[in-house]
């Protein structure tokens, strides 16, 4: 995260511990690049010349100036960032009403445990990659500003990560986390897990933020191509027609694969029970094909227990790991992303950069 240091100086915390240890707490933060320091002239001179600083924060405040001209601009063009005050004795607050600024105390940062990335709870590990391989695609193929990120991965466990999100804001620590709705049909509510996360959490009050994707499933943010390039590889020529089918459905409702289930499919008694409960959605889009539109419970809107009803195939449980495994292995800068889901990709990026940007190159040498 963007770190913007208020109020700092460095000269007169010789009988003042808790700010000197916060101070270099910071600087070495960046030296670490876990986080962009941002310290304005006469503070960086003022460390340089002052007895009390070691070589190596001074030489770690030599990089802070190096890089200052380039990351000094940016602040108000990230979805979020942080300011830092070495006046402010409370504990981490919104910085201004309707803006997105975190205010710090500098004693969040006496604690070297707050040295490292800002947290990053996702429900299982590979929804936290691929949301890496999102934020490295937007970073480098659409946003200007060609920033890095880290983050330290936090594990919410599906039904759980409302209370780690909750452990971890208690404790007054930063973090971003980030669910799917679980939504199968536009005018459901949403499931269980992102559910309980109230209006406040999605607001980033107080230094926390719930993010909640409006899709069902994290597997709708996975390109076509690459899910093509895994069932040509496979040799699954159900998943290949199947494919087909929803490139075809999204093209006449854009929502399509927002609601769609990615690992099981859909079939049409789903589709009928989904509808009936939750008014025309899936069924309207269901009869542009006629393997749907030629059953006559799509057109009355019930099951007659046929026994060969007629389904969208999915594409398995492991079409995540799959897919991430494959873009792990690309030009993310040559991806193609669909159109339906490019939005997507860019809010999350523009979110988890602003949540996790770090100083460019490797860490910072002492000397």
């Amino acid at each position: 995260m963007l770190l913007k240091i208020k109020n700092c100086l460095p000269d007169q915390y010789a009988h003042d511990s808790d700010r000197q240890h916060a101070l270099e707490n910071l600087i070495m933060s960046s030296a670490f690049r876990h986080n962009i320091i941002i310290l304005d002239t006469k503070t960086i001179e003022s460390i340089l010349i002052c007895d009390m600083y070691n070589t190596n924060i001074k030489n770690y405040t030599h990089d802070i100036r190096s890089y200052r001209r380039e990351y000094a601009g940016i602040a108000n063009t990230l979805s979020t960032h942080a300011v830092v005050d070495f006046n402010y004795e409370g504990d981490i607050c919104a910085f201004e009403k309707g803006k997105p600024i975190i205010k710090v105390s500098y004693k969040y940062f006496i604690d070297p445990k707050n040295l490292g990335p800002i947290t990053l709870l996702t429900e299982n590990l590979e929804d936290f990659k691929l949301y890496n391989i999102i934020t490295e695609y937007y970073s480098h193929s659409i946003s200007d500003h060609k920033l890095n990120f880290s983050f330290d991965f936090s594990l919410g466990g599906g039904s759980q990560i409302k209370t780690m999100f909750d452990n971890i804001k208690n404790a007054k620590k930063l973090v971003l986390c980030i669910v799917d709705s679980d939504k199968y049909h536009p005018n459901m509510a949403e499931g269980s897990t992102s559910s309980p996360f109230s209006k406040e959490d999605r607001e980033n009050i107080d230094g926390s933020l719930a993010y909640i994707i409006d899709m069902r499933e994290i597997e709708t943010l996975i390109p076509t191509n690459i899910i093509q390039k895994i069932a040509i590889e496979k040799k699954l020529d159900e998943q290949i027609e199947s494919l087909d089918d929803i490139t075809t459905f999204t093209s006449i409702e854009g929502q399509f694969r927002k609601f769609f289930d990615h690992k099981k499919g859909l079939t049409l008694k789903e589709a009928i029970h989904i509808d009936n409960t939750y008014s025309s959605f899936w069924l309207d889009i269901l009869a542009k094909k006629t393997i749907f539109s030629s059953k006559s419970c799509l057109q009355d809107k019930e099951c007659y227990g046929c026994n060969s009803c007629p389904k969208i195939i999915g594409f398995g449980d492991k079409i995540l790991r799959h897919s991430i495994e494959k873009m792990q292995q690309s030009n993310l800068r040559r991806l193609s992303v669909d159109q339906d889901i490019l939005n997507d990709w860019i809010t999350i990026g523009e979110i988890m950069i602003g949540w996790g940007c770090v100083p460019a190159g490797q860490r910072s040498r002492s000397s």
